[in-house]
């Protein structure tokens, strides 16, 4: 499994490296010998999952077409003789790949949707020019490999290009938010986006003082998100609790605790904190943007853009008039797809498949 993956002594973090994790960590519990190639990191083991780090020198760009991160990760490749190449998402890891996998199967996980998520990180020119640099690349790895799993059912949410095979897995929910005991506290609102343009932060920002007018006790929970609140009026300031981020166990807690999770994104393909409220009968207020109404239609209250008045007031509603039950029923029979047994079993049928192939 190749992945980018954090430097030695630190714990993933980012939404790849721990989706990297915990798929490893399945497919072993299933009896598939699993190795991630860490893109970023060194040789270490995490969770009982070896890695082999690889830092290709430090020069990824798309400008130098990841050549020492090529290099590095063939070496590694003739090293371990995998019997499959699984990558995570289509740049760097897919590509990487695609280009040195020596004729082995390439299994490339589409995360996101690359356009989208460099638009979303960058501005103006900066932001086109990266993408027209990335583009050719990107492309390849979505054609060129073996099979695309997606997050999503539909894979036009992520790609632009058809892939030869397309096979929906969904991510892994920890058991932590199956197991968790709903103690929902009145008012209690829990974004865990992060402080990226794309999750919707500053809309969030932006409705957060429509909500308090309303319900002066409301409060706002947005781990990963410290030191972001800018110039917010102090009272307003006051009723966020814009922490570091939260592990599983955690997260799972502050789930179950929470009234609400709000997703305001401005685009999403199948985002895990979603599929974690889920897990937690938590009721979920999110904008219905990419992926999120084909997961969540019938199992969610969905603002049809991500609106700050729009968004305020569906969660005033809810927080007043509380959550359709059916809703958070539907939810929960969604959530057990994302069990790890499952998923796990999904991605070892497709890897037999393609070795039978």
């Amino acid at each position: 499994m190749v992945s980018p993956f954090p430097p030695p002594g630190v714990a993933p973090s980012g939404g790849l490296e721990i989706a990297s994790l915990r798929v490893a960590r399945a497919l072993r519990e299933a009896g598939v010998d699993t190795t991630i190639v860490g893109l970023g990191s060194a040789d270490e083991s995490i969770g009982g999952v070896p890695v082999i780090g690889i830092r290709g020198n430090e020069r990824w760009s798309v400008l130098r077409d990841l050549r020492p991160l090529r290099r590095e990760l063939s070496q590694a490749l003739g090293t371990l003789e995998p019997q499959v190449v699984h990558a995570q998402d289509l740049m760097p890891a897919g590509y990487a790949s695609v280009r040195e996998a020596g004729g082995r199967p390439t299994v490339i996980t589409l995360h996101g949707n690359r356009r989208q998520d460099t638009m979303g990180a960058y501005r103006g020119l900066s932001a086109h020019a990266r993408w027209r640099l990335a583009r050719p690349m990107t492309r390849r790895a979505a054609t060129e490999a073996t099979a695309i799993v997606g997050v999503h059912p539909d894979w036009q949410i992520g790609l632009a290009w058809k892939p030869s095979r397309y096979v929906h897995i969904p991510n892994i929910v920890e058991e932590a938010f199956f197991a968790a005991r709903r103690a929902p506290e009145r008012a209690h609102v829990l974004y865990c986006g992060g402080p990226r343009r794309i999750k919707g932060w500053d809309v969030l920002l932006a409705a957060w003082p429509i909500v308090l007018s309303r319900i002066p006790e409301a409060r706002l929970k947005a781990p990963g998100c410290v030191g972001t609140l800018g110039a917010l009026r102090s009272d307003v300031a006051a009723s966020i609790e814009a922490g570091p981020l939260l592990g599983s166990d955690e997260l799972a807690t502050a789930m179950a605790c929470a009234e609400i999770v709000v997703l305001p994104s401005r685009f999403e393909v199948a985002p895990i904190a979603m599929a974690e409220a889920f897990a937690a009968r938590t009721p979920v207020v999110a904008a219905a943007v990419g992926g999120i109404p084909a997961l969540a239609t019938g199992a969610a209250r969905l603002v049809a853009a991500p609106d700050p008045v729009a968004i305020a007031e569906a969660i005033v509603d809810v927080i007043l008039h509380g959550h359709d039950p059916e809703l958070v029923e539907e939810a929960s029979r969604r959530a057990d797809r994302h069990r790890a047994v499952e998923v796990a079993r999904a991605h070892t049928a497709l890897y037999e498949s393609v070795l039978a192939a």
